[in-house]
């Protein structure tokens, strides 16, 4: 029910994600979805069950969905219409690991009893958490004395790529992969360089492309010239793109432009990535 919030972005209704993680996913919108869905469910079993624990149900199935998102980069405005997020850094929305334990849980709940399942659920991701954050503050640790600035430690989805370290270094951006658990060596994955050029300039006359440099951690514009001698900017963020081949296939905020500069086309590209 939270993720509703993104209908009207994949609609085209406002650009991409604006608004997501933000009323559907705070403190008041969840009452007010947890209300939704018990009415909902309450239609449905025609009145056999009570509404009052259908509405908890609800309700506790909505705070589960937004403590996870909390927990994860982008986080949550948790107590909008405040607009600072909670955020945790801790998992990615996608973390292969979590999944296969939620996985592991249902099987559980299939085949054993509800207390055996309440003691396994409750058993392994707080360890999982608990063992992410000491990896987290380990690598952390170990990136201190590096030369680079700006270098911040970020889950993501990929089993081979548990923490990414972003760094930036003398006009150049950089990706670097902690692979081995709680060991800290880094392998680079992907290194961009930061262009300021004329027409990167230009684009950011876009409003779009302003916002989204704004609000993402390590923005970078690749310039490609198109053959009808327009020219196509491309803003993307590394903490989402380290592993995209080609600028293309990734999220971002596409800005086309004249031979002389100016905005003809401006386009979010946007995707849920599951996993």
């Amino acid at each position: 029910m939270p993720d509703l919030d993104v209908i009207p972005g994949l609609l085209g209704l406002w650009p991409g994600p604006a608004f997501h993680r933000m009323a559907t996913h705070s403190l008041l919108g969840s009452f007010i979805l947890a209300g939704c869905t018990g009415g909902v469910a309450y239609a449905v079993f025609r009145g056999t069950e009570s509404f009052k624990w259908l509405y908890v149900a609800a309700l506790l199935g909505v705070w589960t969905h937004i403590g996870w998102d909390a927990l994860n980069t982008w986080g949550v405005t948790l107590f909008w219409p405040a607009p600072d997020p909670t955020r945790g850094n801790l998992v990615h929305e996608g973390d292969f690991f979590v999944l296969v334990s939620l996985v592991v849980c249902v099987v559980c709940s299939l085949t054993l009893t509800n207390r055996t399942t309440l003691i396994v659920t409750l058993t392994v991701f707080p360890l999982y958490l608990i063992l992410s954050l000491g990896w987290q503050q380990q690598i952390a640790r170990s990136i201190e004395a590096q030369p680079a600035s700006n270098m911040n430690v970020f889950p993501t989805r990929i089993p081979s790529c548990r923490w990414l370290v972003l760094s930036e270094e003398e006009e150049m951006l950089h990706a670097d992969c902690a692979r081995v658990p709680f060991g800290a060596r880094l392998k680079r994955v992907k290194s961009v360089q930061l262009n300021n050029g004329p027409f990167v300039q230009a684009s950011l006359e876009s409003d779009m492309a302003k916002r989204f440099r704004e609000a993402v951690w390590y923005p970078f514009a690749d310039v490609r010239r198109l053959d009808d001698g327009e020219v196509l900017v491309v803003w993307s963020d590394l903490r989402e793109t380290f592993m995209e081949n080609g600028v293309d296939a990734g999220p971002g905020i596409y800005v086309k432009l004249n031979a002389d500069g100016g905005i003809l086309e401006e386009v979010h590209k946007w995707r849920l990535p599951f996993w």
